[in-house]
């Protein structure tokens, strides 16, 4: 069983103020309360679409237990299928803290060099070095923590796709107030298809 916590939420968003009232053609400062949550809602839809996160943020995976091992992969003959953590947000920046229950009761941290980050890959992974074998816990809930941060740098990098589909919801929504019926199936579908090339595949 995982669960996931956010440490520190990103500082801004991926569509800024200026851009959503400049697609929504408003002037005023009105309703920049309103537009900014829109901008808030969007983004975090398209974070749950994708399996990404679009701005810098801190994260808590917590888990029961490191995984069990399988059998040998005779094709790299270094890799455990199975024996991965996976990263539930990518794109993955740095993995601060992996940390677990002893079986003594204490919490311990595993140094760096006892494990390897695969960045590459989406999601990003964590695995063992050849030949090692993930610490012994104390067999209870939450046992393991990884502290890890993902995200793109900065609104300049965030794929522009992501940023259409992210303006469109906004304006979607902000229509909507005034009982907008213009939006079709063909219109909802042409613009959720703007994620696709973004979502993140889990069944590598």
């Amino acid at each position: 069983m995982a669960s996931l916590s956010i440490v520190t939420a990103p500082y801004m968003e991926p569509v800024s103020l200026e851009e959503a009232k400049l697609q929504l053609r408003v002037d005023g400062t009105e309703e920049d309360a309103l537009i900014m949550m829109l901008i808030s809602s969007a983004r975090e839809r398209a974070e749950q679409l994708t399996g990404r996160q679009l701005m810098t943020a801190r994260w808590l995976l917590t888990l029961d237990c490191f995984p069990k091992r399988g059998p040998m992969d005779s094709d790299s003959g270094t890799f455990y299928p199975g024996n991965e953590i996976r990263l539930p947000k990518s794109p993955a920046v740095e993995v601060h803290a992996i940390r677990y229950l002893g079986i003594n009761g204490e919490w311990k941290e595993m140094q760096v060099g006892e494990y390897i980050v695969d960045m590459r890959s989406e999601p990003a992974r964590i695995h063992l070095p050849f030949g090692r074998f993930w610490p012994v816990t104390m067999p209870q809930l939450n046992a393991v923590e990884v502290e890890f941060s993902a995200g793109y740098a900065n609104e300049s990098v965030v794929p522009s796709a992501i940023k259409q589909w992210i303006m469109w919801t906004v304006a979607s929504a902000y229509k909507q107030r005034e009982a907008d019926a213009e939006k079709t199936v063909s219109q909802v579908s042409f613009m959720d298809g703007l994620l696709d090339p973004y979502r993140v595949v889990w069944a590598l």
